[in-house]
């Protein structure tokens, strides 16, 4: 009997040590940490970035993470401000390029089955033109469980430097009645970090929109890197003899970048049809042989109208 008691305490005796040698469990949860970009058009101005967290399957109960800048010259970090659901929070000293934030749910209202948890925004302010990113360690976070999230981070950019500018390739553009199409050409100064947009329309110069040209309007998007952007406008032909005419481009509403030179441009729209012939009296244009036909005529009504003077200024004389 002894002898089974003494088996059976140390069977509990290694499953106690069995079970102290793990680790604690962590939730390798898919969710990540994300930081999103930030512009800055002049130094000394700030801009805010956010952090998320992508989902909270058994809540959130707290975290405690550091923020790190990558090239301090370039920009500094001013301020934090903490989720409302944060019910205590406390952060290192600020300004910084690096600091730490740590928060607390005690109220639980980051539910279990939460998505997009904001974990905070920082307000940062650029120093020096250039890029630096925006990365986070996490140090700790734990469900409302009290196990601990160890979730990867994606880290934002930070741009600080002038705004590129939008503008059209010239200020001139011409096409062919015939050519059915014109293409214009939109260029950004240099590529950006951000997404660019810009709206075109064209109106009518000396050209008619539904007889001469189709009208067009839209927004051009410059992915990042993205320099060069183009739209069409179609051209309609016709029969007439109008000579060249002319439609008015337009950019305006450019998000991400200032209007550059040139933002208006025309398009001149080159006439195909032969000119028309020389114009006779009161306007009326005469093909060359009906002006062959009537010139005798007009030289008859000359002559008479010159020797009607004559006797006139004979009858003059005689009084």
């Amino acid at each position: 009997m002894k002898i089974r008691k003494i088996a059976i305490l140390l069977v509990g005796v290694c499953l106690s040590l069995v079970v102290a040698g793990f680790p604690a469990v962590v939730n390798a949860s898919p969710a990540t940490v994300n930081v999103s970009d930030g512009f800055i058009a002049t130094l000394g101005s700030t801009t805010t970035v956010s952090i998320t967290l992508d989902e909270a399957p058994n809540g959130l109960s707290g975290y405690n993470m550091t923020v790190s800048l990558s090239e301090p010259s370039i920009a500094e970090i001013m301020a934090v401000q903490f989720p409302s659901w944060a019910t205590m929070n406390d952060n290192s000293t600020l300004p910084a390029d690096s600091f730490w934030m740590k928060a607390v749910d005690l109220d639980h209202q980051v539910e279990s089955g939460a998505t997009n948890i904001d974990l905070g925004t920082l307000t940062i302010r650029g120093d020096a033109q250039g890029e630096c990113q925006i990365s986070i360690t996490v140090d700790d976070m734990d469900d409302d469980n009290g196990t601990p999230i160890s979730p990867p981070v994606s880290p934002g950019t930070i741009t600080v430097g002038p705004l590129p500018t939008v503008a059209f390739s010239a200020a001139p553009y011409s096409v062919g009645e015939g050519d059915g199409s014109a293409t214009i050409t939109v260029n950004l100064s240099a590529a950006s970090a951000q997404t660019v947009t810009v709206h075109y329309a064209t109106s009518d110069g000396t050209a008619t929109a539904g007889s001469d040209y189709t009208a067009a309007s839209g927004t051009l998007t410059f992915s990042p890197g993205d320099t060069s952007k183009t739209f069409s406008v179609s051209i309609l032909e016709d029969a007439l003899v109008e000579g060249d005419e002319m439609v008015n481009l337009s950019l305006t509403n450019p998000t991400n970048a200032i209007l550059g030179t040139p933002s208006t441009a025309v398009l001149t729209i080159v006439d195909n049809e032969a000119p028309l012939p020389p114009t006779g009296v009161g306007g009326t244009a005469y093909p060359p042989n009906k002006l062959v036909i009537l010139a005798p005529w007009i030289a008859l009504a000359a002559a008479i109208i010159a020797a009607a003077a004559i006797f006139l200024r004979r009858r003059r004389a005689q009084n």
